[in-house]
């Protein structure tokens, strides 16, 4: 990482990007607080190893147009000799706009390398949330990194019929009632 200037995290409207050069990701924090600490141990006898906890608290961004506020996570990592999880990662998202406003969501997030190629999957357990006044929710939702798609089933309950319709933005269409589902992905 290379500093454009000193850094001074305190400064107002600083993007994280407009603070570190080059900046190659496809998302940037806005506001937040973020604390990683990292364990290393190598002797002559052992392997080299690493690992790595993550804090995030509160932060707010975007990930491509994706929007998000209140972002906070804890996850405890090993990166060698092999990127594996400790603990699983506890995810809390109080908002997010992906063009529809999801609200209170919540996860725990593990690694998996054993039977990935070269990038982990994501598999997340416990997601709950809100949208479209009512939930959504799914048990063990796996998102392998090394596949360009991936496919899983999210759990509607209680769902607006009348804000499903909202979103679709169609002239002459009115819905009344609520609706309970499974949504492929």
């Amino acid at each position: 990482l290379t500093p454009l200037r000193p850094l001074d995290l305190n400064a107002e409207n600083n993007k994280f990007s407009q603070l570190l050069e080059p900046w190659p990701y496809p998302f940037d924090l806005l506001s937040g607080k973020i604390k990683l600490s990292a364990d290393a141990l190598w002797t002559q006898n052992d392997d080299f190893s690493l690992n790595t906890t993550i804090n995030v608290d509160n932060t707010g961004g975007n990930v491509g147009g994706l929007l998000f506020s209140g972002l906070s996570f804890d996850h405890e990592l090993d990166i060698l000799p092999k990127l594996q999880t400790i603990s699983a990662g506890k995810i809390r998202l109080e908002h997010v706009d992906t063009g529809v406003i999801a609200n209170n969501i919540s996860t725990e997030l593990k690694l998996n390398t054993e039977s990935s190629d070269s990038l982990p999957q994501v598999i997340l357990h416990k997601l709950t949330g809100e949208i479209f006044g009512g939930t959504f929710s799914a048990e063990n939702l796996v998102y392998d990194l090394n596949n360009s798609t991936n496919r899983f089933n999210i759990k509607a309950t209680n769902n607006d019929l009348a804000e499903i319709v909202k979103t679709q933005q169609l002239d002459g269409i009115v819905a009344t009632g609520r609706v309970d589902g499974i949504i492929p992905v």
